[in-house]
């Protein structure tokens, strides 16, 4: 039986994948409302973003990315970490909706990572790679001695022949 403090994330497949899934697979997942149902359940006195989205990643790692502050800026989101648990989820949730937009644009390159990194005995998530090269990408990260690269491009850009 499911107690109706965990129903939420009972609700949530754990096989259901914020990059991986197609329009049609999330739509159906009802994946948007699941998202945001377990973010507010998450978030609250004491539970910030951060803290939620990390338990939240180790319960549906193909779900939940690891958000903060850092991460947060990389994409030009803010958390306002002042603001009422039922905004804090909600700004989350918008966060973690683009994070699988940008996912799913770049899913190529992520899976060429995840499979190098598999290569190496490594296996993470791509949601988990996409929120860890946001998060290594920001001057204030505290990685020494790494060159840094973060490349963004408008939509038209991406579109539009080059010459």
């Amino acid at each position: 039986m499911r107690s109706p403090r965990t129903s939420w994330l009972t609700a949530i497949d754990p096989g259901l994948d914020l990059i991986e899934a197609d329009d049609e697979a999330w739509k159906a997942a009802d994946a948007e409302r699941l998202v945001g149902a377990a973010l507010t359940a998450s978030i609250g006195q004491g539970r910030g973003v951060s803290v939620a989205t990390k338990m939240l990643h180790l319960k549906r790692p193909r779900l939940f990315p690891v958000l903060d502050q850092l991460v947060a800026e990389m994409v030009g989101a803010r958390i306002s970490p002042d603001a009422p648990s039922d905004l804090r989820a909600q700004q989350a949730t918008r966060l973690v909706l683009h994070l699988r937009e940008q996912g799913r644009n770049n899913v190529r390159v992520l899976r060429g990572i995840q499979a190098m990194l598999a290569g190496e005995k490594i296996e993470r998530s791509l949601v988990r790679i996409l929120d860890a090269i946001l998060w290594l990408s920001h001057p204030a990260a505290g990685i020494g001695g790494t060159r840094r690269i973060f490349e963004c491009r408008l939509a038209h850009e991406q579109t539009a022949p080059r010459r």
